[in-house]
Parts: structure tokens; sequence; C-alpha cells
């Protein structure tokens, strides 16, 4: 399966303080660090923040001082964007240690960074501890704001996306309503942060096979934010991208093709021809053109985001690896194992590198990697592969998570393969029975693990059982109509 991401509007990084708080040229080098990064000139923001950082530690020495904490904060930005991950985290956590001692531990200011802490985890794929921070922080700022105060709205809508991560999709939905309620109370209906709500609870609502509650509340985004930001600015773009590809991923593709190349026709406008977004809808829309079987368009599409996302970022970047699994899809669609194989190696040594084994873009490409081996009658390689990440995603994911159910699935169409029949019906039979209890009887992820039953019952001659099941795809498709 192709990577493709729906990015969910976390918290923002970048911190502001009064300005006496600080000398008036660290003052202007935090400020064009911001800008810089907001360019997506990573690269110059990267040289910029560690001489401003350099500076504060000049003129304050080790003292706690806030305009340190801002340079570090910045500074960790970067390289949390730049996918360095490493370096990010004790520039985040020496950021936080100093507002701490500075103001607190439970002042006004410390949600933001602890928030920037459980951004960075999310990123690594490490959703426990995520949580923790982002439930800190929910914590701080009920006792600092109150229960329905934006602030607070902002830590709801980030343990969110946490706890859809984790499949906990309930959990999810409740928190981006309320954070979405309290927008609406305190901000108005005319808000950009309002809009931003609207356009998390569209993506849980697509997840969760709703899709005319997620269409609906993405044109009530994009609504929202031509009123109260403007067509011409990067929210708006981003969440039209966003709805580009749920219509994609419909079969939508006339639509899809039109808002991809708008939203790409904004971001050029914004940023010029070299940006991580840019790059972002230039992926999404290869996606597109393969969805379609326009291979040479599609290659085209990746390559080019690939080559300008080695450019701005770095070799060593998820963005990176994602470009690189696209790649390899391609290939494998074409039949060229080998370089399809050479793709997916390659981006899981990145992925390794970055990311924690549970992180959903780890298993996909190593679920692709073994689809590979599969296709090449390497069934022991796949089998290793599939169970390996089988075990993986139960052990941190729990075992009724959907994508325990994909784990399942491949197993399952692997042991028809081998003939191993048994097993491939009780792999099935589980599969569709946690999809239908966390996303529902009529969700599309369903159709396509029934169809794939169907073929099992296909090789194995279980007419009745084909014919029940017919029945049951047909009474499915029909509800999804009304």
């Amino acid at each position: 399966m192709g990577t493709v991401r729906f990015r969910i509007f976390l918290t923002a990084f970048i911190i502001f303080f009064p300005v006496y708080l600080f000398a008036s040229d660290l003052r202007s080098m935090n400020q064009q660090v911001i800008v810089l990064y907001k360019q997506g000139k990573l690269q110059e923001a990267l040289a910029l923040g560690k001489k401003a950082l350099e500076k504060g530690r000049s003129d304050f020495g080790e003292q706690v001082h806030p305009v340190v904490a801002v340079a570090c904060n910045n500074l960790g930005k970067v390289f949390h964007s730049l996918g360095k991950y490493q370096e990010a985290e004790p520039l985040y956590k020496r950021a936080l240690f100093i507002m701490e001692t500075k103001f607190g531990k439970e002042s006004r200011y410390i949600p933001t960074f602890l928030a920037n802490l459980g951004s960075l985890q999310f990123s690594r794929g490490q959703l426990s501890e995520s949580k923790k921070f982002y439930l800190e922080a929910l914590m701080i700022s009920k006792k600092n704001f109150g229960a329905n105060h934006p602030e607070t709205a902002t830590d709801l809508n980030n343990l969110a996306a946490v706890y859809q991560a984790m499949g906990n999709y309930q959990q999810a939905l409740e928190y981006y309503q309320t954070a979405l309620r309290i927008r609406r109370l305190h901000l108005g209906e005319n808000h950009p942060l309002t809009g931003q709500s609207l356009s998390n609870l569209a993506k849980i609502y697509f997840f969760l096979g709703e899709l005319r509650k997620a269409d609906d509340l993405y044109q009530d985004s994009l609504k929202n934010l031509e009123k109260t930001s403007g067509r011409n600015h990067p929210l708006f773009a981003q969440v039209l991208n966003n709805y580009a590809e749920m219509c994609s991923s419909q079969g939508r593709y006339a639509d899809a093709e039109k808002f991809f190349k708008e939203a790409l026709e904004i971001r050029r406008s914004i940023f010029g021809d070299k940006h991580p977004e840019i790059a972002q809808t230039m992926s999404s829309q290869g996606m597109l053109q393969y969805s379609r079987g326009d291979y040479e368009n599609a290659s085209k599409l990746f390559q080019d985001a690939y080559f300008m996302r080695t450019e701005l970022l770095s070799d060593i970047h998820p963005d990176v690896a994602q470009s690189l699994n696209n790649i390899g899809l391609l290939y494998y669609s074409q039949g060229r194992y080998p370089k399809a194989r050479e793709n997916y190696h390659r981006a899981l040594r990145i992925y390794n590198l970055l990311l924690s084994p549970e992180h959903p873009d780890v298993a996909a490409t190593t679920d692709n990697l073994a689809l590979v081996y599969r296709a090449e009658k390497n069934y022991t390689k796949a089998e290793e592969l599939f169970v390996w990440e089988l075990k993986n995603r139960e052990a941190h994911l729990g075992a009724d998570h959907p994508n325990v159910a994909v784990s399942l699935n491949n197993l399952a169409l692997l042991y028809t393969d081998m003939q191993r029949y048994t097993e491939a019906k009780s792999h099935f039979e589980r599969s569709i029975r946690i999809v239908e209890s966390k996303l529902g009887p009529n969700h599309p992820h369903l159709i396509i693990i029934l169809e794939n039953y169907r073929k099992y019952l296909a090789t194995t001659k279980d007419t009745g059982g084909l014919r029940s099941l017919d029945q049951r795809l047909s009474a499915i498709r029909a509800n999804q109509k009304r």
C-alpha cells in the first residue's frame, strides 16, 4: 500500500513572549528563524537558529532566561521538521526546564512546551509517551485557563490525534468534538481554529467510514477558512490537500485532481517552487495517478517529490522514506520486484533510524516488502515479515486494532497461496470481526477484506459460503448508497 498522510493539525511549536524579555538583536534573530521556517528554508533556519542559541548562551550564560528557552525551542522545531529527532529532543527538554525553573511547573507557559515534546514523540510513533505529555499539558491548561478555554481546546485536539492513532476512535471523536465546541463558543464560527477543528473531525469520520459526514465537514472547513484566512493561505491549502486525498481514495479522481491542482497553485504562490508542503502535494498527486493506472506520471511525481525532499530536508528523513516507499509501490505494481525490494529496504533503513518499530509507516513498508516476497513466491520470508508485523501491532496497539486486522488479512492471503486453508480461514474470520467491531458493518475496509475472503472461498470451492458472502456484500453496498 502506498503511503499518503493526512495531516492532523497539532499545536503550534514556535513560542512568542513579551518583547521586554528579549534583547532586540536576539528577538530579531528568533523572529527571523520563524520566518525562514515558515518559508520552508529549513537549512537557513537551522544555521540561524544555532547562532541565536549560541548568542543567547553567550549573553546569559547558565541563567534560566526565557530568551534561551525560545532559542532552544525554535532550534528544536527546525531539527524536528528535518527529521533529526535525537537533536530536537534535548533542545525541547532544555526549553521546558528553563521555563519551569523561571515560571513554575504549572505556569500558563508550560503546556505548549509539553505539547512540543508530545508532538515529537507522536512523530516517532511513541504514542504512550506522546499521550503522557499531552495529558500533562491538558491538566495544566485546565488549571490555568479552565475547562472551556481555547488553550484547553488545543490540548484536547492533540490528545484526540493520539487516541485516533491508538485506535480509540470514540475517545478521539469525543475530544475533537469538545475542542470544536469550545472554539465555537469562545472564538466563534468564523475563526481559523474552528475551521481547523472541522477538518480534524472530517478526517476521523472518513476513517470511520462515515463518508458523507466527512465530506460535509471538509466543505464546511474550507468555507470557514476561505472566509477567515482567504484561499491563498497555507491552512486552506492543507485542508484542500486532505480533502483531495479523501476524494482520490473514493475513486473521485476528477474532484481529487482539481483540488490537488489548486492546493499546489496556492502553495507555490506562497512558498515558491520548492517547499516541503509542495513535495507533499506532489506525492499525493502521484498516488492519484498511480490509482488511475497512469504509472508514467505517477513515477515522475514520486521522483520529483523525492528529489525535492532530499534537497530541502535531508537524506535521512521520514518524508524521504515515504517517497522511497511510494516508488517501491510503483515498481511492485510493474512486476519489477528487485527494484521494489531495494526501495522498501532503503525506506526501512531510514525509518528504523528515526521511528519506533510500532510507527504506522514502519508497519506499512514492512507489509509492502512482505508483499514483494509473496509475489516472488518466497513464502518463508513473506510469512516471517507478516508474522513479525502482526505481533508488533498486537503488542503496541492491542489485539483489536484495525491495523491488526490488516496484518491478519495479509497472512490469510499468504496462507491461501500456501494452501494452509485452516489457518487462512481463522485469520480472515478474526480480521473481519475486528473491522466490524471497531469500524462498523458497512466500512469500506470491511468490503476489501470480505472480497479477499471471497477469493479464499472460491479457491476452496465453498459454494455455500460464496452465496452467503455475496449476499452480505450486496447488502453492505446497498447500505452505503443510502
